[in-house]
């Protein structure tokens, strides 16, 4: 395993064991937790760790935990491939002036590389960071040059040797990568504020400019009827980064709304066009247009109906343009890729309607059972839908449902849009062998669009499931499904109303109305307390008699800020702190007397201002703030240079939490009389043990930290792993995540619990707020 400040263990041959020896408890990004504690017992057996008492301690309380429970904290980060046999470990870092150059997004910005073989080779390092980091093939062509340091990014420690890497990982300390510092700062500057559109040093591409073709008036969601349509390509894309920049850059005017994934595999993409824009959407994509060459003639899978724009706003399904980069567009599970270069034959519509005849063929419906469920195809052939759960459990369906059957018996494939088809064909020709793959091209919408263009009596019978918010989209009246509650027929789907389950389940009305849309009295209940929590008198009459808001009655700046919040993110607005968690940090930055505030985690920065607003004699002077994403920090910083009458200064760096923390214990500011935590959820106890041990928190000063009550857990969890989860399925997702940030909170405040340095309490406010401080100052 490997920890930040590591040292490389040889232990048994094929497995290397990587521990920290003075830092262990901040175990966090990279560690493969199912396998750390079988590993970490078995080698502390033997004898072959290198630790102090506190990391023996440590080892052994994580793997006294239970499978479940550590697998539950596992970050989903990159999974790089470590060797077979000894092979040397290092964590690479990207130097902040590099990530800025590169346009590198945060979660690229480090990972293990391993180096195989007895001793540590510069030449081979070299050559898998080429591998790991993909940006560094910006710098192809140009005078730019990359050096390789050991322990902070302005070392002078440079890597030039084969000895000295060796000595280096034995020294225990990170390696960088960073410009070389005798280049030109103007050469690296120039490289940085480059156009997007403009290679480096090139003349010929011009920057980004939108089409003559796109509509003179703006095009809108609210008024125009919604054309929804998917996309999908299998194609190499080195930056997928920049591709999803491009695509923003020409989306976002059309008011296109929907989730497009990029990952080095392809595109995948399900979207909402008005049809104002939807001319130039096509026009977009047109196979001569040079605006998305990656893309252009890309095969553009219309819905056979529209929807109107009362429709629209009355069950939206999309409500932003989220465009994201991953893996893998389809999440297969596959250890090794597939070769899509057989993926069988593609049938037109007319073609499939014709294939479905075939007696003898083999008719595979490569969804999953809640979507066969709905509706399927009606075959004279063996039709065999494999009712997996998830499309990781297709290839083990595939090899169980076709081990008897002749390599050369011809086999139909379908699903909803067409992409789970090339991969269950690529896999069943290449992996199985089957010689007459065939497979439905655009899947059943496109089918559907088809029938209904030409009037066939369509042999799909009842309702497609959908990845967007409205689950399914009716073909034909016929009711296939039934309820998984009573076993009525039905084909209404939901989601559980327990937001910690949240699972997809068929349901009828009757059952819905008597569960409270919730799929077991379990989760009912669970609903119930939730609810209950949250409505009692008790409750609302506290927050009708409390003066909550800051400075007496709440600003107008402060009332602005939440304004704006809510229009640039709608989903996300209830983040924000708002006048009752305001009003409860500014009197604990008056009561402590505290004049120096960190806060980890601005978002638009209402909570900021409020600690700024508690300025006086023997109160705030300064209040120094960390925001990562580039869209909140912008909105905060607006409102910071607006709001200086009466307010303490603030200063808003943006960046990485970790990073940010590290480089204000590197310049040796004075602690903090009361930081207030409210970041990632995930890395709660990484902040924790940061500001601890670097005594970032003044002696009589308080750690605050944010939604340690986040949704209580109830009732029995219901989910798949993360890399399970289907392309656009946003609510099982959204669920996911609440149980693993649930998880992760949970042991937060066990971590917190058990530590001696520090005493806690925690205040049932919103989603709880804990106060932290120093059990002997």
């Amino acid at each position: 395993m490997l920890l930040r400040g590591f040292t490389p263990v040889r232990t048994v041959p094929s497995r290397a064991l990587f521990v920290q020896t003075s830092r262990c408890t901040r175990l966090r990004e990279g560690l493969q937790w199912g396998r750390f504690a079988a590993a970490a017992a078995a080698a502390a057996t033997r004898g072959t760790f290198w630790y102090g008492e506190r990391t023996r301690r440590v080892v052994w309380r994580l793997c006294g935990q239970t499978s479940d429970q550590v697998r539950a904290a596992e970050p989903q980060q990159h999974l790089e491939k470590q060797p077979s046999g000894p092979s040397w470990v290092f964590r690479v870092y990207l130097a902040p002036e590099l990530r800025a150059a590169l346009r590198v997004a945060s979660s690229e910005r480090k990972g293990r590389v391993f180096v195989p073989g007895a001793e540590p080779k510069l030449d081979e390092l070299h050559a898998v960071i080429r591998e790991r980091f993909v940006a560094l093939k910006k710098l192809h062509g140009t005078p730019l040059r990359v050096v390789l340091v050991s322990g902070k990014p302005d070392s002078n420690a440079v890597i030039d040797s084969d000895a000295r890497l060796k000595e280096t990982s034995q020294m225990q300390v990170p390696l960088y990568l960073r410009f070389d510092p005798q280049l030109d700062p103007s050469l690296i500057e120039q490289f940085r504020q480059r156009p997007r559109g403009i290679r480096f040093g090139g003349t010929t591409l011009q920057t980004r400019q939108l089409p003559p073709f796109y509509p003179m008036n703006k095009s809108s969601v609210l008024t125009d009827d919604i054309q929804m349509l998917s996309f999908y390509r299998f194609v190499s894309i080195s930056e997928p980064e920049e591709l999803a920049s491009r695509l923003r850059f020409y989306l976002k005017p059309l008011a296109v709304r929907g989730r497009i994934y990029i990952a080095t595999e392809g595109v995948n993409a399900q979207v909402a066009v008005p049809v104002s824009s939807l001319d130039a959407f096509q026009q977009l994509f047109a196979p001569d247009a040079p605006h998305l060459t990656e893309l252009a003639g890309i095969y553009l899978n219309m819905d056979p109906y529209r929807l109107s724009a009362a429709q629209f706003a009355e069950q939206p399904p999309f409500r932003n343009l989220h465009i994201r980069c991953r893996r893998k567009i389809v999440a297969d599970g596959l250890k090794e890729p597939l070769d899509l270069a057989q993926v069988g034959r593609e049938l037109s519509p007319a073609e499939w309607q014709k294939a479905l005849e075939d007696p003898h063929a083999i008719l595979l419906d490569v969804r999953n059972d809640y979507e066969t469920q709905l509706g399927t195809f009606q075959s004279a052939g063996d039709a065999r839908p494999l009712n997996t759960r998830t499309y990781r459990e297709t290839w083990k369906a595939l090899e169980e449902r076709l081990a008897n059957e002749p390599r050369d018996r011809r086999v139909l494939t379908f699903c909803t849009g067409g992409i789970r088809c090339v991969k269950a064909a690529a896999y069943l020709q290449s992996r199985l062998g089957f010689q007459r793959v065939e497979r439905l091209g655009g899947g059943i919408v496109s089918y559907a669009a088809e029938a209904k263009r030409h009037g066939w009596e369509p042999k799909f019978k009842g309702s497609v499931y959908v990845f967007d918010e409205r689950l399914k989209a009716p073909v034909t009246n016929d009711v296939l499904s039934r309820c998984e509650t009573c076993g009525g027929p039905t084909q209404d789907i939901l989601h559980c109303a327990h937001v910690p389950c949240h699972r997809r389940l068929i349901q009828c009305p009757n059952c819905r109305h008597r569960l409270s849309g919730c799929c077991s009295s379990e989760c009912q209940r669970g609903l119930e307390l939730a609810l209950a929590s949250a409505t009692n008198e008790l409750h609302w009459y506290t927050q009708s008699m409390n003066r909550t808001a800051p400075w007496g009655t709440e600003a107008s700046i402060l009332k602005e800020l939440a304004a704006e919040t809510y229009r640039s993110f709608p989903q996300a607005a209830h983040m924000m702190s708002g006048p009752v968690q305001g009003a409860l940090l500014q009197a604990v930055a008056r009561l402590s007397r505290a004049q120096r505030v960190l806060e980890i985690g601005t978002f638009t920065g209402y909570a900021t201002l409020c600690f700024a607003g508690a300025m006086g004699p023997n109160n705030v002077n300064q209040v120094v703030t960390v925001e990562r994403d580039p869209e909140s920090a912008d909105i905060a910083e607006h409102f910071f240079q607006r709001a200086t009458e009466g307010m303490a200064p603030i200063r808003l760096y943006r960046g990485a939490a970790l990073d940010v923390l590290q480089l204000l214990w590197e310049h040796e500011e004075p602690p903090f009389d009361l930081i207030y935590l409210d970041a990632d959820k995930r890395q709660y106890i990484a902040y924790y043990e940061f500001i601890l041990e670097r005594r970032l928190l003044a002696p009589h000063g308080a750690l605050l930290v944010d939604n340690v009550l986040f949704r209580p857990l109830y009732g029995k969890q219901r989910h798949a792993d993360l890399e399970d989860v289907e392309l656009g399925d946003r609510a099982e997702r959204i669920a996911l995540r609440s149980t693993k940030l649930m998880q992760a909170v949970h042991e937060f405040n066990k971590h917190v619990q058990e530590d001696a340095r520090v005493t806690q309490v925690i205040l049932p406010i919103r989603d709880g707020v804990s106060i932290i401080q120093w059990s002997k100052p």
